[in-house]
This record gives C-alpha cells, structure tokens and sequence, in this order.
C-alpha cells in the first residue's frame, strides 16, 4: 500500500521491478568530467574572468599586524591616531567587532605597504599603554 516503482510505476519497490534491467549499472554511468573538460569546474581566474579588487596572494604581500588587548570602546579613528606616525604606509586597518553589539571584540589588523614601517610599529605599540590597556602586538598569521 502507497509503494511505488521509480521505473514503471507498478505497486513494488523499484529493487523488485521486472523491468530492472534498466537500472543503470556501473558500465552505464557517466564517467567524471576530467580536467580541461567543458563541464569541470575551474575557478574565475583560471577561466580568465575578473577577480575581486585584491587577490589572496595581494593580500598576503602586505605586512600586516595584528594588535590585540583593545579596550571596548575603541574605534577605528583612535587607530588611526595611532598610527599616525605612519600613515604614509598604512594600506588598510580593520577592527574587529562584535555582531550583535557592534562593540570591539579587543583586536584588529593594520595592513601595511612598507616592511620596515610595520616592523617599527611593532615595536612601538607592542606593550604600549592605551587607555587602561596594555596593548600587545604581533604578525597576523596568514
């Protein structure tokens, strides 16, 4: 009762159906599609389409620290402040916050253009106290 064959239609399961022989089997499958194939995937660059504004490997190039042991409140114009004596080399700064709150999770990332600019701000804002924090500062992993 409300059983049903796939293939005919007839009140049995599809596995009993006389008409099995046109199950497909492993010979009659179709075969994966290979590489350089029309219908394999290959991603955006490969196909030679447009990738977004930065590749990974751009974003990888760019020194970038990651400065943790942020107060709360902090923003990213007190970042920038921060910074400031570098601002020359300073791509990109990214805080960190919460989803929900909007508040800062306690850390962030400044990307830079220039090596020697980030290693010396490393030095300067590692164990720098700010506000009632003391900041620490290191390479973001890639």
């Amino acid at each position: 009762q409300g059983i049903k064959c796939r293939l005919c239609g007839g009140a049995h399961m599809t596995t009993r159906c006389p008409s099995k022989e046109l199950l497909p089997t492993e010979s009659t499958t179709m075969p994966a599609p290979t590489i350089g194939s029309s219908t394999a995937y290959r991603p955006p660059a490969a196909r030679g389409e447009a990738t977004t504004e930065a590749s990974m490997s751009d974003r990888a190039s760019y020194p970038t620290l990651k400065v943790s042991n942020l107060p709360e409140d902090a923003t990213e114009d007190d970042l920038h402040d921060l910074v400031k004596s570098w601002r020359q080399s300073v791509k990109n700064i990214y805080l960190c916050r919460d989803k929900k709150t909007e508040e800062s999770k306690g850390y962030a990332y400044i990307r830079f253009t220039i090596k020697s600019d980030a290693e010396e701000a490393k030095r300067a804002l590692n164990k720098y106290q700010y506000g009632y924090m003391i900041l620490a500062c290191d390479w973001a992993p890639r």
